[in-house]
């Protein structure tokens, strides 16, 4: 390569197509994200009732507070919203405990929320069983628990339970 070929003005052209290659791909990303979500949403026929906007918000207020990575709670919104099981009232509380523990553990967030979102499904005894490895309940809290799932709140649990993983 010939000193003359390295033109300021070919070095120039070359970081503005490097740059414009980069917004290129990031958009597409951006649209397959969209896409799948958008899919998801019709699969569970929107039983999450949330909106693209939500998922962002909610994503990026939970990297924030978990001081995680944005990537990682979209990973965890993503399977929640695709899972058909959680809805609006959950959503949050859920996507924050697995996020914490994606946090404190290192492991990936598909791993964590593929172990955790079980103990998220409405059921008491699915909560004690993830209490016996993290202790997070009290026996009140538990009792309220199996009370939710006797009136068939299951919503309500999951979110009171992860409420109390989250503190």
């Amino acid at each position: 390569v010939c000193s003359s070929d390295l033109t300021p003005t070919r070095v120039l052209l070359g970081g503005v197509a490097a740059s414009l290659g980069t917004l290129a791909y990031q958009a597409y990303q951006g649209y397959q994200e969209f896409k799948r979500f958008r899919d998801d949403l019709i699969l569970t026929n929107n039983y999450a009732g949330v909106s693209i906007d939500t998922f962002d918000k909610l994503s990026s207020t939970i990297s924030k507070k978990v001081n995680g990575s944005l990537t990682d709670s979209k990973t965890i919104f993503s399977t929640l919203v695709s899972s058909g099981k959680f809805t609006n009232e959950s959503m949050a509380s859920v996507g924050e405990a697995i996020a914490r523990v994606t946090k404190l553990s290192g492991e990936s967030a598909d791993t964590v929320t593929k172990e955790l979102m079980p103990a998220f499904n409405g059921t008491a005894s699915a909560v004690a069983a993830l209490n016996d490895k993290y202790h997070f309940l009290t026996l009140e809290q538990y009792k309220n628990l199996e009370v939710l799932e006797k009136q068939g709140k299951y919503q309500k649990l999951a979110k009171d339970a992860s409420d109390a993983l989250n503190e």
